[in-house]
């Protein structure tokens, strides 16, 4: 209400992550009454929410340029990231979203001072306007195209119907405490036990029968899926136990051997943990101050 809806109005559809505030049931309600379809990315597939990543880097690198001397002002800096932002040339368009949106450049404080104002018949605003909007179709359509292009360069359609049986791959993140670089790791199967396709969703997602313990979302990008052929593929078959942000929940089970580690000039107790729900090579070495 204070900065878009003010503006421009309700929007027609929200794109976002699965992040709790997003999911939750006060959220959904609240743009189930105002009329917003929310559209959420599919598991471990960021970039079906691009243009915000791109953003974020954008502005990470402007405000950079500012605060790196006094990082904690960054919040002050942020309405002329986003004059900066909406008054800069952008390639895909070939105009700067000021243009994009009122249909003239934006002018500086010192261009309104020079400058004398003359009337504009509506008309000729008119056309003007039509001929920015125009311009803009056209240069997204040619954008568009040049990324399908580049993008769909090495890609193949796959193609799946309710009922297949699909290796599913994921990349879980593992909490930072843990000491996760091991050299088998590259060498360990990237798939999961196969899966059952139970619904399809559009042409780029599919929804899996994943196990009852799993707290994943069940809808995937189909790059992260991949049709059972033959049968003497390496597989994991134990699914781990996730939240739905793609984070494990890791419960320790058992110590199965101990050590001491020289560091400088103290030794350090170590105890290789075996966690729940995991593989026996999956099992870590903690220091006797982690547990």
């Amino acid at each position: 209400m204070e900065t878009i809806q003010k503006i421009h109005g309700n929007p027609k559809i929200i794109v976002s992550e699965r992040h709790p505030i997003f999911t939750g049931n006060f959220w959904i309600e609240l743009f189930y009454c105002l009329g917003t379809q929310l559209a959420h990315s599919s598991s471990y597939h960021p970039q079906s929410n691009w243009k915000t990543k791109i953003v974020d880097k954008c502005l990470e690198g402007y405000l950079c340029c500012f605060v790196f001397d006094k990082y904690t002002q960054w919040v002050k800096w942020l309405p002329l990231a986003k004059w900066w932002y909406i008054t800069s040339f952008h390639t895909a368009t070939k105009m700067t979203p000021f243009m994009a949106l009122y249909g003239y450049h934006p002018l500086s404080i010192t261009s309104y001072l020079r400058e004398n104002s003359t009337d504009q018949s509506l008309e000729d605003h008119s056309e003007h306007q039509e001929q920015v909007l125009q311009l803009l179709k056209d240069n997204l359509t040619l954008a568009q195209n040049r990324m399908k292009q580049q993008a769909y360069q090495h890609h193949r359609e796959q193609i799946f119907d309710i009922g297949d049986w699909l290796f599913l791959w994921l990349q879980p993140y593992k909490q930072m405490s843990l000491k996760q670089a091991k050299e088998d790791n590259k060498l360990s199967p990237k798939y999961y036990a196969t899966y059952k396709v139970l619904q399809n969703i559009g042409t780029m997602a599919y929804k899996l029968e994943l196990p009852t313990a799993s707290w994943v979302h069940p809808i995937f990008n189909v790059s992260c899926l991949k049709e059972v052929i033959g049968d003497k593929v390496p597989v994991q078959t134990i699914f781990p136990k996730l939240v739905e942000e793609g984070k494990i929940i890791l419960e320790p089970e058992a110590i199965t051997e101990t050590r001491t580690r020289q560091l400088r000039n103290e030794s350090i107790l170590e105890y290789l943990l075996k966690w729940k729900n995991s593989t026996t090579k999956d099992s870590t070495w903690e220091d006797e101050n982690f547990i």
